[in-house]
């Protein structure tokens, strides 16, 4: 980002706008490669599940799935993500299972669950102090990313530096501000690709 700050103070804005944009595709096919590879891994519907909810509302997870993927979706992938795990009444499922079956296969997971459970538990814990962090750290860091190439963008195009630009900034009148923050407008319609 330096390197582009550098370029456009230097009067160079075309080349500051690409290098920011090479910089952004750059880290958004290395962090995406970092969330399907490490963060979703092969099982992404994991986070439709209770142990997520509070942590991961339906929308965050939409927006993750969209910067992962690379496919604008919503939504919808809250559908795709609900045909993964195994369907509730599976042929092979404990619909079929005799009472007396069911009753020693819930003993047997009563006691395997007092053995496992402290790995579950941990694996929970890190998926929590871990994972979901990650994921929100790498969309907030892409959208960030993103804003630069639309400013850098917006600069090339009207042909200010950003030095210039904070200078008329700071000339703007404080009396104009709304709620201490500038709303700009452009005075003409800019065309943008």
């Amino acid at each position: 980002m330096a390197h582009a700050r550098c370029l456009a103070e230097l009067e160079m804005l075309d080349m500051a706008s690409r290098d920011i944009l090479e910089t952004q595709i750059f880290w958004k096919e290395q962090s995406r490669r970092i969330a399907n590879d490490l963060l979703l891994a092969e099982n992404p519907e994991r986070l439709l599940f209770s142990d997520f909810a509070k942590d991961v509302p339906v929308s965050t997870l939409a927006e993750w799935l969209d910067f992962s993927y690379g496919e604008e979706k919503g939504y919808n992938w809250i559908d795709e993500l609900r045909g993964k795990p195994r369907p509730w009444y599976a042929e092979d499922g404990y619909v079929e299972v005799g009472k007396g079956a069911a009753k020693v296969t819930s003993s047997l997971f009563n006691v395997a669950s007092r053995y496992t459970g402290k790995v579950i538990e941990k694996d929970i814990d890190r998926q929590q102090a871990k994972v979901l962090p990650s994921f929100q750290k790498l969309v907030a860091r892409n959208n960030v990313l993103e804003g630069y190439v639309e400013q850098y963008r917006l600069l090339e195009i009207s042909g200010t530096t950003p030095m210039e630009f904070k200078a008329k900034i700071a000339s703007i009148a404080e009396s104009k501000a709304v709620d201490g923050y500038l709303i700009l407008e452009p005075s003409s319609k800019i065309e943008m690709d």
